[in-house]
């Protein structure tokens, strides 16, 4: 493209400044500060410049998707920083995350060569639209480039192939680079593949290799690595990995400090838990939500409710997640009056629409033997999942209800949802021969055996 003339050139340096300026307020209040200026360089006839559209893209794209592609397709010349601006617009945004992947095919189809930004786009989008074979396409386009070498890109591999469940591909992909390439980035994603897809021994033995081979691990390793950290036996590595958070002065880091008050709750430690807690100065939700769910989880349901109640009083905000927990603890330990308050606050915050909050209230009304109220929650769900189906059955059958129990049990099958509990297949198969249905006792239990070869792996 020829050289502006001078005073083109400034005013196109004055413009990408007030872009600049504008992309700094919130996304509504930035795309109402950008159409004005965009119209203002149509008019002056510099719109087409690439370095004032270069930096509307950059701005528009978070702010809206519609108005990023509009000035993307309108800008004459199309290099890979702006199709990696657009990319990433795309795949940051759930609803239009696929889009990414048409996006990255596109702009092969243009002949754009993409860079080692462009695969650490691509690639998780291709995993979070369960489309690994576009993933293994890119793949190999990432080795024609010469990209696949990058730290960066190899880790975006391995954590796309992890999506899979399967840990041949990362592993090959890990093997592939030698010492020198294997940044703590590239290790940080094999621990998080192995953690996120239960291979606790392998995540622990690829954390030992690391650390002999002098990778020292950063924040984001250790809170991918301490969940694998679970039970009593597991206690002193988790206190060897807080040792080393001190030292290296990552203690001030609140998601790190989490994980670490998660783990010594996972290992039994619920005093040291409590310690780190109380040692914050500043504290996450995620933060209370860990000590809240570490009470349930150990089944001290007074203290878990007694914690919800100090999040109150110290006006903490709550979630879906902190409800859940209550709830579960309300239903462990019988406490109907708190359960019934609780769901109050669920009806109040409108928080008793969601699934998760739903779900757990069925089981805790059924629980405490309030099956009207389990019923009427249950009734209520757009979504059941396996737990209110569960609940509810079970507390028909425990209170004599064994027509509603099979009742329930049968429009359960009719909209294909199911339970794997060993002890729902038994209480299913002693109703129906109570009932002298004694074909469907026998396919109850032939179907309890059949899910117990599955989950134990014994034929």
């Amino acid at each position: 493209m020829p050289a502006l003339p001078l005073n083109a050139a400034a005013v196109v340096h004055h413009y990408t400044r007030l872009i600049t300026a504008a992309a700094a307020s919130s996304s509504p209040s930035t795309l109402r500060a950008l159409l004005p200026i965009h119209a203002r360089a149509v008019v002056l006839g510099v719109s087409a410049n690439p370095a004032f559209a270069t930096s509307l893209l950059a701005a528009a794209a978070p702010a809206s998707l519609a108005y990023a592609r509009r000035v993307f397709d309108a800008a004459p010349e199309r290099d890979a920083y702006m199709w990696n601006t657009l990319l990433r617009a795309h795949a940051h945004s759930q609803s239009h995350a696929v889009d990414a992947l048409v996006l990255y095919k596109r702009m092969r189809a243009a002949g754009v060569a993409p860079d080692h930004y462009t695969y650490p786009i691509v690639l998780p989008a291709c995993a979070a639209g369960r489309a690994t074979w576009l993933g293994r396409a890119a793949h190999g386009d990432a080795v024609r480039f010469a990209l696949a070498g990058d730290g960066f890109v190899r880790s975006a591999l391995i954590a796309m192939y992890f999506q899979e469940l399967d840990v041949a591909d990362p592993e090959r992909v890990f093997a592939e680079s030698n010492g020198s390439s294997r940044t703590v980035v590239s290790w940080t994603a094999m621990v998080a593949g192995y953690v996120q897809n239960y291979f606790f021994g392998e995540a622990v033995a690829l954390f030992g290799r690391m650390i002999a081979e002098g990778v020292l691990p950063n924040e984001i390793t250790l809170i991918s690595f301490l969940p694998c950290l679970q039970g009593q036996e597991w206690l002193d590595a988790g206190e060897m990995v807080h040792g080393f958070v001190i030292k290296s002065g990552f203690n001030a880091n609140i998601p790190l400090v989490n994980a670490l008050i998660a783990m010594y709750g996972k290992c039994g430690s619920i005093a040291m838990a409590e310690a780190l807690f109380e040692g914050m100065t500043v504290r996450s939700l995620v933060s209370w939500n860990t000590m809240v769910a570490m009470y349930e989880q150990h089944g001290d349901a007074v203290e878990a409710i007694k914690f919800f109640c100090r999040m109150l009083t110290e006006k903490v905000r709550f979630d879906c997640v902190t409800l859940v927990s209550v709830l579960s603890a309300c239903a462990r330990s019988g406490a109907l009056d708190t359960g019934k308050s609780v769901h109050e606050f669920t009806r109040n915050h409108g928080l008793d629409t969601d699934a998760r909050v739903g779900n757990v209230l069925v089981d805790m009304y059924a629980k405490c033997g309030e099956i009207s109220n389990a019923r009427e929650v249950f009734d209520s769900l757009r979504v059941r999942g396996v737990v209110p189906w569960s609940a509810l059955i079970s507390a028909y059958a425990n209170h004599g209800e064994s027509a509603e129990a099979l009742k329930l049990f049968s429009l359960m099958k009719t909209e294909g949802s199911g339970s794997n509990d060993v002890t729902f297949y038994i209480l299913m198969s002693n109703m129906y021969f109570e009932a002298g249905m004694l074909e469907d006792a026998e396919r109850m239990r032939k179907a309890m055996e059949a899910t117990q070869r599955v989950f134990t792996g014994y034929k």
